[in-house]
């Protein structure tokens, strides 16, 4: 007859293999999340991936969990900042592109006092006031 210590020896035993194979899938998945973070191709996907990553390891290594969070709020935010600067550097470098086309392809039609006027126009609108 099998002993009831056997019964909890194998049970104990079942359960640390469980708990093994459980650890080597999860290290797997972050091995495989941390490998597609060379494979992204947008911005947003970068930072979907890195909250991902963030979730992932608060069991398993909370300081690399936060690490993770951090770089994605961090980047979040950097992405904020460019986009408004970008919009706001788009619109004066596309009045100066107007200005300078209407003049090259029509400088002719122009009095020199006005392409004066205008370049000057130009070179003022940089002024920091």
């Amino acid at each position: 007859m099998i002993s009831v210590r056997f019964y909890l020896v194998v049970l104990v035993a079942l359960q640390f293999i469980c708990l093994g194979l459980n650890a080597r899938a999860q290290q797997t998945r972050l091995q495989s999340l941390e490998d597609s973070l060379y494979k992204v191709n947008s911005a947003p996907q970068f930072i979907d991936l890195l909250n991902e990553l963030g979730k992932e390891y608060i069991f398993v290594n909370p300081t690399k969990a936060y690490s993770y969070s951090d770089s994605a709020r961090v980047l979040s935010e950097k992405i904020k900042v460019f986009s408004i600067v970008d919009h706001d550097f788009k619109s004066p470098i596309n009045t100066l592109k107007g200005f300078s086309e209407l003049l090259a392809n029509n400088f002719e039609m122009f009095s020199k006092e006005h392409v004066k006027s205008t370049t000057r126009d130009i070179k003022n609108y940089w002024a920091i006031p």
